[in-house]
């Protein structure tokens, strides 16, 4: 499941494997350059309202639930182990300190 958030020009796509996508559509239409590393206040700030929007909008049943038999070194995803970014944020951790970028 992928979700994101737009504003103005920037979209966030969040893919709930634990990686984010920051892209300033206006001037990166392709989506190929990937701006978490240049702008984390940006990614944050973005990640805080789509979390929000979530909460407020979407039943938790329609949420993704890990897997329990999900085995972070069995993992096929290149350099992607899972992380669980909603739940490092619910619990006031920093999101970028967790991000692949």
């Amino acid at each position: 499941m992928v979700i994101s958030q737009k504003i103005r020009f920037f979209i966030l796509i969040f893919d709930w494997h634990g990686r984010l996508y920051l892209y300033n559509v206006k001037e990166d239409v392709s989506e190929t350059n990937n701006l978490i590393g240049e702008m984390p206040d940006k990614t944050r700030d973005l990640f805080d309202k789509l979390i929000t929007w979530l909460e407020n909008n979407i039943d938790r049943q329609y949420w993704p639930t890990k897997n329990p038999d999900y085995n972070p070194d069995k993992e096929v995803r290149e350099n992607a182990p899972f992380v669980n970014l909603y739940e490092i944020y619910k619990n006031g951790g920093d999101i970028f300190e967790y991000v692949s970028n």
